[in-house]
């Protein structure tokens, strides 16, 4: 085992990790020691939503100002995923990012977007299309994507 996994930082994450798998439960898989979180990253499980991030390789990192939010959808993280700041990821339906992705500051990924198709009726109230969202392992998006 790595020095550096030993430290206080990553003790304070393991602990953090530890508290979003006690409130969350069977919406939330993740390996603790495998995850590593910083503070600022909010994540959210509603309306029967789940974040799956995956144990079973390289460490999974996300920087502070990020939000990871299954608003009644699925959200898969693989492997060696890096996910930088202020990231914003959502999911009504199924977003799955591959193994060793990178994701620089600023991205925004959804799996949905407003409904406009009934003229004078407000975008809000017409609802979403949702289609599932797949970035294969190994990609770089840029910054603001």
């Amino acid at each position: 085992m790595n020095i550096k996994y030993l430290s206080p930082r990553f003790g304070y994450a393991f602990i953090k990790n530890i508290c979003l798998k006690l409130r969350y439960g069977n919406q939330l898989q993740l390996n603790p020691f495998k995850v590593y979180i910083e503070d600022g990253v909010r994540i959210a499980i509603k309306g029967g939503g789940k974040i799956t991030f995956d144990g079973n390789g390289h460490r999974i990192y996300i920087t502070r100002g990020s939000d990871l939010i299954a608003s009644g959808g699925s959200l898969e993280l693989g492997s060696g995923v890096f996910i930088n700041k202020n990231c914003t990821i959502v999911s009504h339906q199924h977003v799955k990012i591959g193994s060793e992705t990178m994701i620089a500051a600023n991205v925004s990924i959804f799996d949905s977007d407003h409904s406009f198709v009934l003229n004078g009726l407000p975008f809000r109230s017409q609802g979403f299309k949702k289609q599932p969202t797949l970035i294969e392992s190994n990609v770089w998006l840029g910054t603001n994507v």
